[in-house]
């Protein structure tokens, strides 16, 4: 390693230093902290009050099965968690089984474009942008630091 290459790994590592020393403390750090977590609950609160009107995708007593076409039967509601760009969100939503194939729907899912897994939406594609640079594993503690 040559004297430039040395000399810039050790500045990297003092500004990374500093920078991590600040997170949650005074000055420009600490007051951008705390607007970034007044703007994160606003957030959280928002897309909590904009899935509530869907109603939990309650669909009557009944509906279509997606997979045969027969008579879904509502069930009741079950809570799912949501990772979403900004924290965790649990929704309450309706459920339907067909007893013709057994196939089990989730109209609020299907409404909101939720997929399978737990990270949805923005967290979902940030995630697999940073994890075709860093291995996966590291990807959330990347996502969060950025």
């Amino acid at each position: 390693m040559g004297r430039r290459d040395k000399t810039t790994t050790e500045e990297l590592k003092v500004t990374f230093e500093t920078i991590v020393g600040r997170r949650g403390g005074g000055g420009i750090f600490g007051i951008e902290d705390e607007a970034d977590e007044v703007a994160r609950q606003a957030k959280l609160r928002r897309m909590a009050e904009r899935i509530a009107e869907y109603d939990r995708g309650y669909e009557r007593g009944r509906r279509r099965c997606p997979r045969c076409g027969q008579w879904q039967k509502y069930k009741g509601e079950r809570a799912r968690e949501l990772a979403v760009d900004g924290g965790t969100l649990t929704v309450q939503r309706a459920y339907y089984v067909c007893p013709a194939c057994g196939e089990t729907s989730y109209p609020l899912d299907e409404r909101l474009g939720v997929v399978e897994g737990k990270e949805q939406g923005r967290l979902r594609e940030k995630l697999a942008l940073v994890a075709v640079r860093v291995p996966y594993h590291q990807a959330p503690q990347v996502c969060q630091t950025l």
